[in-house]
């Protein structure tokens, strides 16, 4: 795993001699270990990196990365100077997973929608999905690397998806939920013009009612009183005979 330590043993000074530590394909070892004059010389960025326990005879690499993954040969040159093979080892480093987002995307028809994972690390195995702890819906679709999920956009729950490979395992889930259906562009347009239009003019007539009373603090809304006009009779006089 990424930031773990590299092992290799079998640096035992029996005879003495001059311990070669290096990548199997790379011509320069990195490490050179002299029994006689218990001397170690590191090349190349292992130096910060690489000690070496005469007493256990195994070097360490520290902090190993994707980098070092690889085959490596530790060799021995005798007092004779000939150079003998003592072991090669093989190291595959993985970087452990870490889901970074879930989220979900309604199609453009509104009848399906589709959960996607991103995570960091290595991917060793595909991703797996379930819902409410169970098999998936009928219908649903993968995509080639089971990163994407598309179900029906009716196919409501809580999907939990989960992402291994051979050093870690990390999850996360999201709940679909019925919601009111989108409102289109146009009529969502009109209705905040409206919005804004309605509020302007409320705040018009608020100012201007507040700048009245404020010139005018004692005036008060008259009422007209309606008087019905005094009804007048004719009286027409007649002359007896």
């Amino acid at each position: 795993m990424v930031g773990s330590d590299l092992s290799l043993c079998g640096m035992t000074c029996v005879t003495g001699g001059m311990f070669l530590l290096g990548r199997l394909h790379e011509a320069a070892p990195f490490l050179e270990y002299d029994c006689d004059l218990q001397q170690l010389k590191t090349f190349n960025n292992y130096g910060h990196r690489t000690d070496v326990n005469i007493s256990s005879g195994c070097a360490v690499i520290r902090d190993a990365q994707i980098s070092d993954s690889g085959q490596y040969i530790l060799q021995i040159i005798d007092k004779d100077d000939r150079k003998s093979e003592v072991q090669t080892i093989s190291y595959s480093i993985v970087d452990k997973v870490s889901i970074t987002s879930l989220s979900s995307i309604l199609s453009n028809s509104g009848l399906t929608t589709s959960l996607r994972v991103q995570f960091t690390g290595e991917m060793e195995h595909p991703v797996t999905w379930t819902r409410d702890g169970e098999d998936l819906p009928e219908g649903h679709q993968l995509s080639e690397f089971n990163d994407t999920l598309t179900v029906r956009s009716t196919d409501y729950g809580t999907y939990r998806v989960t992402v291994t490979n051979s050093v870690s395992e990390d999850h996360a889930q999201l709940t679909l939920t019925a919601e009111p259906a989108p409102v289109s562009g146009r009529f969502r347009f009109s209705w905040i013009a409206v919005s804004i239009m309605a509020a302007a003019i409320c705040s018009v007539l608020l100012g201007v009612f507040i700048k009245r009373k404020m010139l005018n603090p004692d005036i008060k809304p008259q009422r007209e009183d309606i008087v019905a006009a005094p009804r007048t009779e004719r009286m027409e006089l007649t002359e007896s005979v």
